[in-house]
C-alpha cells in the first residue's frame, strides 16, 4: 500500500510540473487540474482496492501480478543486462505489460498498489491524448469536451484502478493515431515517422491482433493516395515502404521463436477462433454454440457478433452487480456514437485520410473483435480500445468550430 501512495504522489507532483512549465499543453489549465482531480479519487479508490479488495484479483491480474513480481526478481538477481536477453522471457505471460509493470516494482516497490496506481496514471495520459487528437481534428472547446466525458466513462475508469493491460493497451493506440493524424495532416519527417513506428510495435506487444488491423488500415491508406494523386510515388517513399513491409514479414514469418511475434500468423485461422471462442464462452456467454467451418461463416456471424460485442450486456442479461458498471459505459459510448457519422463527414471534407482511417479501424476492428469474443466479460475489455477513439472523433462535434473545416488537406 505504501508503495501505491508514494507513486499516487510521485505523478501528481509530475502532472502539477508539466502543467506549471508547459502551460500551452492545455488551452485551459482548467482541464489538466480536472484531469488530475479525477485521477487522485481514482488512484486514491486503486489503493483503498489494493487493501481491502472491493475487486479481488481476479485470474489475469494475478497472473500478471506474480509475473511482474518474477521479473523484479530477475532484475536484482542479474542486473537490468537481463532485460536485453529473448531467454529471460520465455513462459513471460503478455511481456509488453508485465516487463515494463515489473520494472516498476523493482523501482518502487512490489505492493499490488503500484500496479493500480500506474494503471490509473496510464489511464488519465490516454485521457490528455483524447484531448489532444481532439484539438487537432476539432478545435480546442470540443476536445475539452471529449477529454472529461472520456475521463468518466463508467467502466474505463474503473478498470484504471485495476491491473489489467486494457488501460496501456488504450494509451499506445492513442498514441499511435495521435501520430498518424499529425502526419496525414503534413506533419511529414523522420522523428514523426520513428515515432508512429514505435507505436505501431509496441501495440502488437502489447496484443497481437492489433498488428494485423493495423497493418491492414495502413496497406488501405496507402492505396488511397496513390490513386487519389494518380502519380506514382517517389523512389524514397517507395523504398522506405518495401523495406518497412520486408522488415515485417521476415519478423513475424521467419522469427517464430521471438516472443515479440510468436503466434502472430495464427491469428486470422479459423482453428485459433473457434478455440478462442470455446475457451470464452463457459462465463457469461452471449453467444453459445457458434462453429466457423469456413470464412464465408465469418463474414454472416460478424454483424451480430459485433452488436453483441459492442452492446454487451443487455440489460436483460445482467445477471451480477459489476454489468451494471458495463450496461453504464454501453450508454456513454452511444452518446460518442451518435456523433459519430457527423464527425467523419466533416473529416471527409476536411482530411479524407483521417475519416477513412478512423471508419476502417472502428468498423474492421468492431467486426473482427466480435468474431473473437462470446463472453461480456471479454466483450467489455476489449472494446475500450475503441472507445476513446469514438469519443476523441464524436464528442468534439458537440463543440465544433468551423473554422477548422478551412484547411483541407
Amino acid at each position: 500500500m505504501g508503495g501505491g501512495l508514494a507513486l499516487l504522489i510521485l505523478f501528481t507532483v509530475c502532472w502539477l510540473a508539466y502543467l506549471y512549465f508547459y502551460p500551452s499543453a492545455f488551452g485551459t489549465k482548467s482541464l489538466g487540474y480536472l484531469l488530475l482531480v479525477f485521477f487522485i479519487i481514482r488512484g486514491t479508490f486503486a489503493i483503498l482496492n489494493s487493501r481491502y479488495e472491493f475487486f479481488p484479483l481476479q485470474m489475469d491480474a494475478a497472473l500478471y501480478h506474480e509475473m511482474a513480481l518474477d521479473v523484479a526478481d530477475a532484475i536484482d538477481r542479474l542486473g537490468w543486462a537481463c532485460l536485453f536477453s529473448v531467454q529471460s522471457y520465455q513462459g513471460v505471460v503478455e511481456p509488453g505489460y508485465v516487463v515494463p509493470l515489473g520494472i516498476v516494482y523493482h523501482i518502487i516497490g512490489r505492493d499490488v498498489s503500484v500496479g493500480f496506481v500506474l494503471n490509473t496514471f496510464v489511464f488519465m495520459l490516454t485521457g490528455y491524448n483524447v484531448y489532444r487528437i481532439g484539438r487537432m481534428l476539432f478545435g480546442e472547446r470540443g476536445a475539452t469536451l471529449a477529454s472529461a466525458f472520456y475521463s468518466v466513462f463508467p467502466y474505463c475508469a474503473l478498470e484504471s484502478t485495476y491491473l489489467h493491460r486494457d488501460p496501456l493497451v488504450n494509451y499506445i493506440l492513442s498514441e499511435f493515431f495521435l501520430r498518424l493524424f499529425y502526419i496525414l495532416r503534413g506533419g511529414w519527417n523522420l522523428m514523426s515517422l520513428i515515432g508512429l513506428s514505435a507505436t505501431i510495435v509496441y501495440s502488437g506487444i502489447l496484443r497481437r491482433e492489433n498488428l494485423v488491423l493495423i497493418f491492414f488500415v495502413l496497406g488501405v491508406l496507402c492505396v488511397f493516395y496513390v490513386l487519389r494523386k494518380r502519380t506514382i510515388l517517389t523512389p524514397v517513399k517507395v523504398g522506405f515502404a518495401a523495406s518497412a513491409i520486408l522488415l515485417c514479414y521476415l519478423l513475424v514469418m521467419w522469427s517464430g521463436n521471438l516472443w515479440l511475434f510468436r503466434g502472430f500468423s495464427q491469428v486470422t485461422q479459423l482453428e485459433m477462433l473457434q478455440n478462442r471462442i470455446e475457451m470464452l464462452e463457459p462465463e457469461s456467454a452471449y453467444l453459445e454454440d457458434q462453429e466457423y467451418t469456413s470464412y464465408s461463416d465469418l463474414v454472416v456471424a460478424s454483424p451480430v457478433r459485433a452488436f453483441y460485442f459492442l452492446f454487451s450486456p443487455l440489460p436483460w442479461k445482467i445477471f451480477k452487480e459489476s454489468q451494471y458498471i458495463a450496461l453504464g459505459e454501453t450508454m456513454f459510448m452511444v452518446i460518442a456514437m451518435l456523433y459519430l457519422p457527423k464527425a467523419l463527414l466533416l473529416l471527409y471534407r476536411k482530411n479524407t485520410g483521417v475519416a477513412l482511417t478512423v471508419a476502417l479501424y472502428l468498423v474492421l476492428g468492431i467486426m473482427g473483435a466480435g468474431l473473437v469474443h462470446s463472453n461480456s466479460a471479454g466483450a467489455q475489455r476489449h472494446r475500450t480500445q475503441f472507445s476513446f477513439l469514438m469519443v476523441s472523433i464524436g464528442i468534439p462535434t458537440i463543440g465544433f468550430q468551423k473554422k477548422f473545416l478551412n484547411t483541407k488537406s
